[in-house]
């Protein structure tokens, strides 16, 4: 349906694939449509006397000539309605065809009318919205998401049946017991926790009546949740229905008289129908008993015991608390709470004074996490400055520097905190992995393959290392190649060492020993080695794999619960089996590795107790309540609170809530179904809703953990059904779910991987690919009609090869999960991901029509002078912390309160733009885009290039650079080293790297010193220059060599231009005097395809070179 009037078609030769097609006519008027058939015999003749027709000639010979038919305005509105909704109510229906009825106009602009109603006036639905708004369901404890109702709170809700969905699994006790007048009691309790004392009643099996004895019996299958709904427990190796006296099911809440003093500590709240509602009028029926079976209240209440006995904290498990309402016993019924944390108004204190009160829980699973939102492109505009004393920061932890040991003590530390939190983690390093069994392990001897080697100390002599082989014998070229290797390759581990052999060595392995591997080397400098499976001692986080290993998950956990680092890979497994399954681990390094805090699975930067121990053994500061006075606060799209006045269940007009170690049910998969039929059928935006269902056949992803992670997938069509292409791709290539589902998600650069772990690793390509085939532009190039555009010999033109989907490719690496949050469901994932620097390929990339992806852009070092205060600039707000955002600082710089940042002179017009005074206070936009050009004042006119600025309050600004282009060669290299003594070569016109200039002490000892105007201020060459001799002091050169930024001792005049305390960092680049070290090369390889090469002449300097520049580069471009 849809479509215009097509020709009517007879098929010749029996309507088979051969036969011709014979086209009638059809003429439409505004209301109806003629349609001509031909003469059968006419068209018979016409082709050839071909009688091989769809229609016998037996039949007919004529076919009618011509019919009328008018369709009414109900009709016309069916139709429409049918094309563009997922189904009409017949009020709809029949007000559609009231006005077409009613017009003398074209019925076509009653539809557009109707059309634009729905584009333009009805608000958009969100599924995720929805969701959250109808998650209702029963939880029993805070955890990292968030908190539960409290009793006496408004919105609490009470039941009057025992039994739950969450007692499923649990074991029931039945006790038998006087009353205390001569009267049989029976208790119920779960968990040691008594639900009910019923009177005079026996349990029974339905079924035949039995006598169910007192005992444990575990509840095995989900109770049914209502009064008298089937309750099945297990008994005898069956799972058998029961019955509570006359109660054919689950029973009520009650306590017997004098029964109340079997519950230790019993809390009895008085309700009154004055205060309270009744829950779930649609969700019981008559069969299920009256409509009085859950309650809610409506007000708080105020008596003495919520002030006493039910002052407790927010935080974990829930005590049991009942109610009486006109004489009947109510349980009650704890329920999640969310909060209402949307873009356009995000909680004032980001979650913090949920964070405070559940801080101090017993087991960390009970704490609940900051809810403030990761600032983001959906969001970034609405942020605003909360000052609330508990404003709490979910930002993104500094890590820069921050270096973890993955050592046994680390690994073990690594399991323990995250069960402690309630979702384990599994790291291992591997063992028992046999080379000699496995054909894809590569020998040290094989050009271009990585090694990996283990010292073996008490093999003290080469006799008796080498008596390891046997009688195989290696030969001298083999022990000269692999022994100088070994020598130079000495990578921060004690316990393993990767080698590689370069194809271009002058010297190669003997023959004979090409093939070998497992073999034993004695070098003369570091002793023996033993060749070792590539794997060994490789450390995984295989946290998913217990749930898909086919043994069980139980030979996975068991390491780890017996306290050990290492998994023991088992001698009955053949090697292909860890091959096939290796990569479905996180590969976080070799055991003894010193890795970045970054380099860590995302599982593990998302665990607070993960993230809190080691920023707090390092010394270095995390983001923390009591640590920021002003927080920029951000909500999340759609990100509203829950309905407490609504009822349901979990599969009657509820949704769940589930977290790593606790849910309400197992009905993630229904809850999706479910929200989507619900949303989709009923929602009044019916348009938009049937334009976003044909966008995600488009931008399909199959890996749903949580309905409101898909929830939140799905609502990027609904948002954008009618809006741009562009925003679509831009929303669906940043979210966690599509970089999961087409592999790019944690994407590392080559030389990222190379440089790390000796192997040669491309970046993922799956999401490149699609969306050049799947999403945009699809095989071939189309005209502007859709036609498919051909070349000059009539063929079709491909839109892209594969060397386009390698370039993209480099695009997509670098991209990361953001860190779970409060107020989110546990499970889902639905802020935006995040870019790791350090991650991604930097190089330039080819783009479509053989233009780079940054062709148009102005060069970086074309910008004008101090374009911080040119019309345009643009700056985002940052708080009360010197933390960046787009940019990487040292961690330790952020609360030191020694560094020096740039602060803007109080009276200079940046300032006053970037406070923006709302009265006698500064207001601080989240963003401020400069209207016009600013005067320059004080500081601001000593400086090139700004990152952070300071202004009036201690508030912080982020300047974000325009979008600019560097040239991967330069005309005017120059040499920049930092203390670490690595080595690159960059335009001299590029604000890289500080001033660092030379001083003659007394001693005639010459030291180097950082001169800045700021800690980490990026000048350029001919800028640090100018600074040191401002100072009267040489720019660092060759004869200058010796570089110990800010050493003691030191004299404060030639540290920093304010003379305050000097600081350090290992990373930070310095300029080097002069040129004549410096060289850029381009290498070229059999595909024509460039890598960049600094060139340094010094032996030592060009060891120190970074990796994607080094003369021996993996990572090509086009």
């Amino acid at each position: 349906g849809g479509h215009a009037w097509e020709p009517y078609l007879l098929v010749e030769g029996g309507g088979s694939a051969g036969g011709q097609q014979v086209s009638t006519s059809v003429a439409c008027a505004d209301t109806y449509c003629t349609i001509e058939l031909v003469s059968l015999l006419e068209t018979e003749q016409t082709h050839n006397n071909n009688r091989n027709l769809y229609m016998p000639e037996t039949q007919t010979q004529y076919a009618v000539t011509r019919r009328t038919q008018r369709r009414n305005p109900r009709d016309t509105a069916a139709r429409f309605l049918e094309q563009v909704t997922f189904g009409t109510v017949r009020e709809e229906l029949e007000q559609l065809a009231r006005n077409m009825d009613a017009t003398t106009n074209d019925d076509s602009l009653i539809l557009a009318d109707w059309l634009h109603e729905q584009m333009y006036k009805v608000p958009a639905t969100s599924h995720r919205a929805f969701y959250r708004r109808h998650s209702t369901s029963r939880f029993e404890s805070s955890y990292q998401g968030g908190t539960v109702t409290h009793p006496c709170q408004a919105g609490a809700a009470y039941r009057r049946f025992v039994f739950t969905e969450k007692h499923h699994g649990q074991r029931l006790r039945i006790v038998h017991q006087g009353g205390t007048t001569n009267n049989n009691w029976v208790v119920l309790m779960v968990a040691n926790r008594v639900l009910s004392v019923l009177l005079d009643s026996e349990v029974t099996v339905v079924e035949n009546g039995a006598v169910v004895a007192d005992g444990r019996y575990q509840i095995c299958e989900r109770p049914e949740t209502f009064l008298g709904g089937t309750i099945m427990i297990q008994r005898g190796g069956s799972c058998v229905a029961v019955a509570f006296g006359s109660i054919q099911g689950n029973p009520p809440v009650q306590f017997a008289p004098g029964s109340t003093a079997l519950v230790p500590g019993m809390v009895e709240l008085t309700l009154s129908t004055t205060h309270v509602e009744t829950l779930d009028l649609l969700s019981y029926n008559a069969q299920k008993g009256d409509n009085a079976q859950r309650i809610v209240t409506t007000r708080a209440l105020t008596e003495e015991t919520c002030r006493t006995s039910l002052n407790f904290d927010r935080g974990g498990p829930i005590p049991i608390v009942f109610g009486k309402l006109e004489g009947q016993y109510y349980a009650h019924d704890p329920r999640f709470v969310f909060l209402e944390n949307t873009v356009e108004s995000p909680l004032s204190d980001g979650g913090g004074s949920l964070v405070e009160s559940t801080i101090n829980q017993f087991a960390s699973q009970y704490q609940t996490a900051c809810s403030n939102a990761p600032r983001s492109f959906l969001n970034q505009d609405s942020c605003v400055l909360s000052k609330d004393v508990n404003a709490c920061s979910q930002a993104q932890v500094t890590t820069y520097g921050l270096e973890v040991t993955l050592d046994e003590a680390t690994l073990q530390k690594f399991y323990e905190l995250t069960n402690s939190e309630g979702q384990p983690h599994y790291i291992y390093a591997m063992k028992g992995l046999r080379i000699l069994d496995d054909v894809q392990a590569p020998p040290p001897c094989q050009p271009l393959a990585r090694s990996r080697w283990i010292p073996v100390p008490e093999l003290t002599t080469q006799a008796a290392c080498h008596q390891q082989n046997g009688n195989a014998v290696l030969g001298d070229d083999t022990i000269t190649v692999l022994s100088a290797l070994l020598t130079q390759f000495s990578d921060g581990t004690d316990l393993v060492r990767d080698i590689f052999l370069p194809s271009n060595t002058e010297i190669t392995c003997n023959v004979a020993d090409q093939h070998r591997k497992g073999f034993h080397l004695f070098t003369q400098q570091q002793g023996c080695f033993q060749n070792v499976h590539p794997n060994h001692l490789q450390v995984y986080d295989m946290t998913m794999w217990p749930d898909l290993h086919p043994g069980g998950p139980a030979n996975i956990e068991k390491w780890a619960e017996s306290g050990s680092a290492f998994l023991q890979y088992s001698t009955s497994h053949v090697m292909q089996r860890w091959q096939d399954n290796k990569d479905t681990f996180v590969n976080l390094g070799r055991l003894g590795e010193r890795i970045d805090f970054g380099d860590l699975s995302s599982g593990l930067q998302s665990s607070p107790a993960v993230v809190a121990h080691f920023f707090e053994t390092s010394g270095d500061d995390i983001f923390d309540v009591a640590s920021e006075t002003a927080v920029v606060v951000c909500g999340g799209v759609n990100e509203v609170s829950n309905d407490l006045s609504l009822g349901g269940e979990t599969d009657r007009g509820s949704f769940d809530t589930m977290t790593a170690f606790d849910r309400t049910s197992n009905v993630a998969t229904k809850d999706r179904e479910r929200l989507w039929t619900t949303v989709s059928v009923t929602a009044p935006d019916q348009l938009r809703q049937r334009v976003a269902w044909a966008l995600s056949q488009l931008f399909v992803v199959n890996n749903y953990r949580h309905p409101e992670a898909a929830a939140y997938y799905y609502d990027i069509f609904v948002r954008n059904a009618f809006g741009s292409f562009r925003d679509i791709l831009k929303e669906i290539s940043t979210n966690s779910m599509m970089g999961r589902m087409l592999t790019f998600l944690d994407s590392r650069s080559t030389s990222y991987v190379w440089s790390r772990d000796l192997q040669l690793e491309y970046p993922d390509e799956n999401f490149a690919r699609e969306i050049l085939q799947l999403f945009p532009i699809g095989l071939y190039e189309l005209n502007d009609d859709g036609s498919a555009r051909l070349d000059n010999d009539g063929r079709l033109i491909r839109t892209y090869g594969n060397g386009d989907i390698e370039e993209y490719s480099r695009a997509w690496t670098g991209f990361r999960e953001q860190q779970d949050r409060g107020n989110v469901n546990q499970l889902s994932r639905t802020d935006p991901m995040y870019i790791r620097l350090e991650w991604r390929d930097s190089l330039p990339k080819m783009g479509l029509g053989n233009k780079y992806i940054g062709h148009g852009f102005p060069r970086c070092i074309d910008l004008p002078e101090q374009h911080f205060l040119a019309k345009g600039a643009k700056y985002v707000l940052l708080g009360s912390k010197a933390k960046p955002e787009l940019h990487t600082d040292p961690s330790g710089w952020i609360n030191d309160p020694l560094a020096v940042k740039f602060a803007a002179d109080p009276q200079s017009q940046l300032n006053a733009a970037l406070c923006k005074k709302n009265g006698s206070s500064c207001s601080y936009p989240p963003i401020m885009v400069l209207e016009s050009n600013l005067a320059c004042r004080g500081i601001e006119c000593n400086t090139e290039n700004v990152r952070m600025i300071e202004v009036e309050g201690g508030i912080f600004y982020e300047y974000v650079r325009p979008p600019c282009v560097r040239h991967a060669f330069s005309l005017e290299p120059r040499k920049i080293k930092n203390r670490r003594r690595d080595y690159m070569c960059v335009d001299a016109r590029e604000h890289a790297a500080r001033a660092a200039c030379c001083y003659q002490e007394n001693n005639n000892r010459s030291r180097s010193y950082i001169l800045e105007d700021y800690w980490g201020e990026r000048v350029t060459a001919a800028h640090a220059e100018k600074i040191c001799e401002s100072n009267q002091i040489e720019p660092i050169d060759e004869d200058h060599s010796s570089f110990s930024m800010c050493q003691q001792p030191y004299d404060p005049i030639f540290v920093n231009c304010d003379g305050s305390q000097c600081q350090d960092s290992r990373l930070q680049y310095a300029w080097w005097s002069g040129t004549s070290s410096c060289q850029i090369k381009a290498k070229i390889d059999k595909q024509g395809r460039v890598a960049i090469a600094h060139f340094a002449p010094d032996e030592g300097e060009r060891a120190s070179v970074d990796n994607l520049y080094s003369e021996d580069s993996k990572t090509f471009f086009r």
